[in-house]
């Protein structure tokens, strides 16, 4: 018996032996991937041993591992949207515990990556109105920009129908509201009428940027409010290591409504591309137990885009097209009777061009090539084309950044031209015009023991050239040529650890729009006579902010309280007469002396790492001084509060927005009354078979309440929705 178990026992030690000499040694290799500019454990990114195929995704910590790797060199790749991709070499010897930090692929308004240099500007950090990134976004995200932007501090929705609405900043109308697209104006006609949809689509936008104080000098003429930067890497930046894809799937209850899209970036031939497809419909909104007919919408997004990517210099170009189908409805003042049906077309052109020269009078340089084609055709209810809006924009820009000199800091300066050929026709009564627009622009930003300055100035030649047309005075038809020079200066001063002092003072400049001088005739789709003012001047006015930001243990505080005293503020005003041969109000374009002033502010307290309550407050008065009376259509006193509950992968809160009764109105106008409304939302971000999940859930007005927007042209007719489920889901390979 002992001879028969000894014999076993030494065929298991001979087994055991002969695999352990013959099977390779292996070992362990874990790290932990960390955010390179916050420190923060980035979670979900993925981790592959390129020459072993295996992959695995960090944790909740940041924190990965992988097992049995035999003993060797190998190339480890790092990645995660909206970070750099990242590569390097490492040897497996089962020793210490490794940390890798990646780079957060942050793109600044000059469309160059920032996050190679060190400096970041204390102004940027400052300001009231936080960036946008993609972890918020996938709560916040809705079928327009205005809609995604709406609980911002000092944002309001100025709309006519779901399918239109645009955002307005402190009481400014989109007329005087800058919208970028990765660093380039969003060529359409939305501030020209409120009928008017913006051309851009929101389910493929990576992060939105507010751009405020002097550096606003650097994309416009006028400092006043906040420039919106929206980001979508159109034209990549950063060389993928390998493909990536992205869907999404949106779905809401107000309107049946749905969008799908892909996206994917992938390297081919020492090239990056970027490529997206998306498509969103809706049918006409329900709110109050009644649906508003033609409010319905329909639009379609593709783009392309390529670029040669090297340490010193990139060049890439894209192709855009959007198409949006979308109803206005009728029956009210504001609008054609039997409404309208609108077909909006847009294509964009772009090279992008980078070279990191590292030159005395500037460090990078680069050039943005823009072509934009424009086409908006308004059919009336029995089919017939009502009119038509044609315009092709060009546009050039040459911007040199330098990052340090002899006593500035971070600065840039450059350049740019923009050639606008407006064309119209069926029933609409504005000529033909040609605009050139000529900018030079230069600002810089300094960091002092006591202070940081940023300072910036702006000037601007422009030139309208009409055409003449039948039905409109040849009096009326006047080349106009307008110039100036617009400035600001904004300072920062940190009183002590926690609480800082910032102040913007600037004037704003606009040229007047070719409708507000030559406009002539009906416009239906808007239900007005609009007639131009072809000898206005400049819209002109010096404005003044004032911000605080209070941070220390969990409680933060930002309070920003601005003034623009306008010395010539273009509207449109009613005249008192009435063009019998349609039955319509007149309106006349007209400059009169105006005072905006008001707070902005949020309050928010950090209970612990995971539970905070975030207090949204904005208030403007806005008067006419010229006629001693409000201006039309202002936001009135607005409170958001959001209480929330988070963790790295898990997100849910509740909302309680509420407004006051707007009362101070133009004479034209209706009041509102006040209102409250509630919300409830959930986040979710997972990691299965590979597959990085997020999704999101969001119930707005739980309650189902009966309430107005101010700034909504068809309040009188119809209520804001309803109780409105949005369901958002993403996902990352």
């Amino acid at each position: 018996m002992w001879t028969k178990l000894s014999f076993i026992l030494l065929l298991f030690i001979f087994a055991t032996f002969n695999e352990s000499i013959s099977a390779p040694l292996t070992v362990k290799i874990s790290g932990v991937v960390l955010d390179a500019r916050s420190g923060e454990p980035v979670v979900s990114a993925y981790v592959r041993i390129k020459e072993l195929k295996s992959t695995c995704y960090t944790n909740d910590f940041g924190e990965f591992e992988v097992l049995d790797v035999p003993v060797g060199n190998y190339t480890l790749m790092i990645g995660r949207i909206g970070y750099k991709s990242f590569e390097t070499f490492i040897q497996a010897n089962g020793g210490s515990r490794n940390v890798f930090e990646i780079v957060p692929a942050d793109i600044s308004s000059a469309s160059i990556v920032v996050s190679s240099h060190p400096y970041v500007s204390p102004l940027e950090i400052s300001k009231i109105q936080p960036d946008l990134e993609a972890k918020e976004l996938r709560i916040a995200t809705a079928n327009t920009l205005a809609q995604t932007l709406l609980s911002m501090p000092g944002i309001e929705i100025r709309s006519m129908g779901p399918a239109v609405a645009a955002p307005v900043i402190r009481g400014l109308n989109p007329t005087r509201i800058t919208v970028l697209e990765n660093g380039n104006k969003i060529n359409d006609l939305s501030a020209t009428s409120a009928d008017h949809a913006q051309a851009t689509e929101t389910s493929g936008i990576e992060s939105i940027e507010f751009m405020s104080g002097a550096k606003m000098l650097t994309k416009t003429s006028s400092a006043f409010g906040s420039i919106i930067n929206i980001k979508n890497n159109r034209i990549p930046l950063i060389m993928p290591a390998e493909a990536i894809y992205e869907g999404n799937l949106f779905l809401e209850s107000m309107n049946t409504g749905y969008n799908v899209g892909l996206r994917t970036d992938f390297p081919l031939a020492g090239l990056a591309f970027n490529a997206m497809g998306n498509f969103r419909n809706a049918d006409n909104y329900s709110s109050a137990n009644k649906t508003l007919d033609n409010t319905a919408f329909r639009n379609y997004t593709f783009s392309l885009g390529s670029a040669y990517i090297k340490d010193d210099f990139t060049i890439g170009a894209s192709v855009d097209y959007y198409a949006n189908d979308y109803g206005i409805p009728g029956g009210f003042v504001g609008a054609h009777p039997n409404g309208i049906n609108i077909e909006l077309f847009s294509r964009n052109f772009r090279v992008f061009s980078a070279y990191h020269a590292h030159k005395n009078l500037f460090d990078i340089i680069t050039l943005n090539i823009l072509h934009s084609f424009y086409k908006h055709t308004e059919y009336e209810s029995s089919g017939i084309i009502g009119a038509q809006f044609i315009k092709n924009d060009n546009r050039i820009n040459i911007d040199f950044a330098n990052f340090g000199n002899s006593f500035f800091d971070n600065g840039n300066y450059g350049f740019e031209y923009n050639f606008t050929n407006r064309k119209s026709g069926g029933y609409e009564f504005t000529p033909n015009t040609d605009k050139h627009n000529f900018a030079a622009y230069l600002f810089r930003e300094h960091d002092f023991d006591f202070m940081s300055l940023a300072t910036s100035l702006r000037y601007e030649y422009t030139k309208i050239a009409p055409e003449e047309r039948i039905g409109i005075d040849k009096d009326m038809l006047i080349e106009r040529t307008f110039s100036g020079l617009s400035f600001a200066l904004s300072t920062l001063f940190p009183i002590t650890d926690y609480f800082k002092v910032a102040f913007t003072i600037s004037n704003s400049r606009r040229s007047p729009m070719s409708e507000e001088l030559y406009s002539a005739g009906p416009h239906l789709a808007a239900y007005s006579y609009e007639v131009g003012h072809p000898y206005l001047g400049i819209e002109s006015g010096i404005g003044a902010e004032l911000n605080t930001f209070y941070s220390k243990s969990f409680l933060d505080v930002k309070i920003g309280a601005f003034a623009y005293d306008y010395a010539h503020y273009i509207t449109f005003r009613p005249t008192g007469d009435t063009n019998w041969a349609q039955f319509l109000p007149i309106y006349k374009s007209d400059g009169v002396k105006a005072l905006l002033y008001g707070v902005d502010a949020v309050v928010k307290f950090n209970f612990t790492d995971k539970i905070s309550l975030n207090n949204v407050a904005s208030f403007v008065n806005a008067t006419n001084k010229t006629d001693n009376q409000p201006l039309p259509s202002m936001p009135p006193f607005k409170f958001h509060s959001d209480l929330r509950w988070s963790n790295s992968s898990l997100t849910a809160g509740v909302r309680l927005e509420v407004a006051s009764a707007q009362n101070r109105i133009d004479s034209f106008e209706q009041a509102t009354a006040s209102y409250w409304i509630a919300g409830l939302y959930a986040g979710y971000s997972f990691v299965s078979l590979g597959i990085l999940h997020d999704l999101s859930l969001n119930i707005d007005n739980i309650f189902n309440a009966e309430y107005a927007n101010h700034l909504s042209k068809i309040r009188s007719i119809m209520p804001e929705p309803g109780r409105n489920l949005r369901l958002n889901y993403k996902f990352y390979i």
